[in-house]
């Protein structure tokens, strides 16, 4: 079982590579960390101390940025000699450019902090889960479109883990509003339809499971869960749901209508407060 190497505050980690990856130097820190020696380090592939939770796609985008002559900043989870043992780091890597070539790049490593490595953490299994299934290419441009769908940059996606505020929580921004309007909709003909036809004794709750109940349930535990809009979508959905019933019983035609015209605009506006809630949420650590 692999357990954690916690590095230390004061830690620097220094490391220095050719243009095709091969260590020519490592600091005493480096050796210490690791637990390999200088000996057996140069002249090794840095990816000697490589970690299979590290997206592919990820190293991709790192060597892009390379190539095009750019510094990069990324959190890297690293084997320990032996892998028995792994460590996190905030890696920030320099070329240096000769004759507009790589001659050499060189990375220096600090502490990861605990809610950096959280975050980060469930950003790299899902790229993990997708690049399973998916060639190099597939999975960079997931990656890309993955940081762009949240309105980011790269270096804006990291800038935000340094805020040391939650802002990648997946549950919220996968919510595929969209669907959860359109399922509304078609429950809401289909108790029509019963209704129009003669039914009795419908219930609402026995004709669908509701998604976007049981995922409202699942982000109860979130730290915007006390956000008024939050409290808001969820007192409008039982609402909305509680006025579908009232439709089904009701006898009388204005009544009928009256609850058919409340219900028609209030799925509108549930699902305008959650897309507001989500785009709250994603730029709430705005770096301006």
């Amino acid at each position: 079982m692999e357990t954690e190497k916690k590095l230390d505050e004061k830690d620097l980690i220094v490391s220095s590579t050719n243009k095709k990856g091969i260590i020519g130097y490592v600091n005493s820190t480096f050796e210490n960390i690791s637990e390999y020696s200088k000996d057996e380090l140069y002249g090794q592939p840095h990816n000697i101390i490589r970690h299979p939770d590290m997206p592919r796609c990820v190293f991709k985008y790192i060597w892009a940025q390379m190539t095009s002559h750019h510094p990069v900043v990324a959190y890297v989870k690293n084997y320990v000699k032996g892998k028995t043992h792994y460590y996190w780091v905030k890696a920030v890597m320099y070329p240096t450019i000769k004759d507009n070539e790589i001659s050499s790049i060189t990375s220096y490593r600090t502490r990861a902090t605990e809610f950096e490595i959280s975050q980060i953490k469930v950003i790299y299994k899902e790229l993990i889960e997708f690049e399973k299934n998916n060639n190099l290419e597939q999975s960079y441009a997931y990656f890309m479109n993955f940081i762009s769908q949240r309105n980011l940059t790269y270096d804006k996606m990291i800038n935000r883990l340094n805020d040391d505020q939650q802002i990648l929580n997946a549950t919220l921004l996968k919510l595929d509003t969209q669907k959860f309007r359109t399922d509304h909709m078609i429950l809401r003909s289909r108790i029509e339809s019963l209704v129009e036809k003669g039914y009795k004794d419908i219930n609402v709750q026995d004709l669908t499971t509701c998604d976007f109940a049981m995922s409202l349930e699942k982000l109860e535990s979130e730290n915007f869960s006390s956000n008024i809009k939050f409290i808001e979508i969820k007192r409008l959905h039982e609402k909305i749901h509680k006025e579908l019933q009232l439709f089904a019983d009701s006898e009388k035609e204005s009544q009928k209508d009256s609850y058919m015209s409340s219900i028609y605009k209030e799925i509108d506006i549930l699902f305008i407060l959650v897309e507001n809630l989500k785009n709250e949420h994603m730029h709430s650590t705005e770096i301006n």
